[in-house]
């Protein structure tokens, strides 16, 4: 499995903005109409892993979605966030081949890419 790892501002405001969707009521919020519950699950999923590990699963289908959280969710000042997560997608297929080398390692053997090499 291959797993990013963001600098800790980028964590803390993806986390942040991951929160404040959980929390989300849609019939008092004036940014949303509707969340997916799929979102929500996602977000729960994200949020988990960062904060349980400082790291998340390096997948789109979790990166896609992130950046979306972050533009909606995030604070003003976090704005270099969404563009980090879009270079970490931009980066995906680069590591997932083998073309570009991962040199970090989890502690239990896993890839470890880190956003800010």
């Amino acid at each position: 499995m291959m797993y990013i790892k963001f600098s800790s501002k980028d964590t803390t405001a993806i986390i942040n903005a991951t929160d404040k969707l959980i929390n989300c009521n849609p019939t008092k919020s004036f940014k949303v109409k509707s969340i997916p519950p799929e979102l929500r699950e996602l977000c729960r999923i994200v949020r988990g892993q960062l904060r349980s590990m400082g790291y998340m699963e390096y997948r789109m289908d979790y990166l896609h979605p992130l950046i979306e959280v972050v533009n909606l969710f995030g604070s003003f000042f976090n704005f270099s966030t969404s563009s980090n997560i879009q270079r970490a997608i931009s980066f995906y297929h680069s590591y997932a081949s083998g073309f570009k080398p991962i040199r970090y390692k989890t502690e239990q053997g896993d890839n470890l890419v880190y956003i800010d090499d």
